[in-house]
Order: C-alpha cells, then sequence, then structure tokens
C-alpha cells in the first residue's frame, strides 16, 4: 500500500513543504528492523538523520531513519509497529 499524508501542524508543514520537493520521504513496515537495518548496512546505507543516530523509540512503534547521502538523497524510514 501507499500511503500519501500532508502535515497537520503547522510545524511540519514548514519542515515537509520547506523545499516544495515533492516527495519527503520513503517508509516502509518491517517485521524485523534489527535485521532490516543490518540489511542496509551491508549495502552501505548508513543510520542518521532525524536524530543523531538515526533511532526512534516511540510506544507505537521503533523506527529508522537512514543518511539521504548514501540512498541518492531520499530519505527512507523503516518502521516495527509495536503490538
Amino acid at each position: 500500500p501507499l500511503e500519501v499524508i500532508e502535515p497537520v501542524s503547522e510545524h511540519f508543514r514548514r519542515i515537509l513543504l520547506r523545499n516544495n520537493s515533492g516527495v519527503n520521504h520513503l517508509c516502509y513496515n518491517v517485521d524485523d528492523l534489527p535485521a532490516a537495518i543490518a540489511a542496509m548496512r551491508d549495502a552501505g546505507v548508513r543510520l542518521g538523520h532525524v536524530t543523531p543516530d538515526g533511532m526512534v523509540t516511540l510506544s507505537h512503534a521503533r523506527m529508522a531513519y537512514f543518511n539521504p547521502e548514501d540512498t541518492a538523497g531520499i530519505l527512507i524510514e523503516f518502521v516495527e509497529p509495536r503490538a
């Protein structure tokens, strides 16, 4: 499935639409975040965006953001939802 979102607050509007480039990032749901991160690392893609280590943990999910310098300028996010 493809999800298209619109920023719901002025704060996120400024962040997401600041350069008016269209796609902000691609997000993939994964079942095993450590394994998915390892596969990206093996392909030469580093963590590190949004937070210094690229990781975000919330009550409903764990997320990993990859360095756009390693992905042709596209921000890629992996999300492992929590039950």
